[in-house]
């Protein structure tokens, strides 16, 4: 079940993280997001990579985990998230299928 604080949280931070699109595709604080411009301009990319930082903070953790790894998008329908630090995890969308790997285990899901 998700509480309705969680929802409003998930909710937040969808929105907090649409705001680098808003500014890389030009649109003001005031102005809408063209979606249509937004998926013509998308479609553009042929295969992309980039590395990540992240910082999770979790209650019952005395310190933040910091995480890092790479991003991967290759057209039409590969998204892949590889984490290396602090372990090893691979979060792919392929098609219709979600794979997660992590230590010796692999699972897969169509969807």
């Amino acid at each position: 079940m998700i509480s309705g604080a969680g929802l409003r949280a998930r909710i937040a931070g969808a929105a907090v993280g649409a705001a680098p699109c808003r500014l890389a595709f030009g649109c003001g604080a005031g102005g809408a997001l063209d979606f249509a411009r937004l998926m013509a301009q998308l479609a553009q990319v042929q295969t992309t990579q980039a590395r990540y930082s992240e910082v999770r903070r979790v209650a019952v953790l005395q310190k933040p985990c910091q995480l890092s790894g790479t991003l991967r998008y290759e057209r039409p329908a590969l998204i892949e998230k590889r984490q290396i630090l602090p372990f090893s995890e691979v979060i792919r969308v392929d098609g219709d299928w979600l794979t997660v790997e992590r230590e010796a285990r692999r699972d897969a899901l169509r969807c």
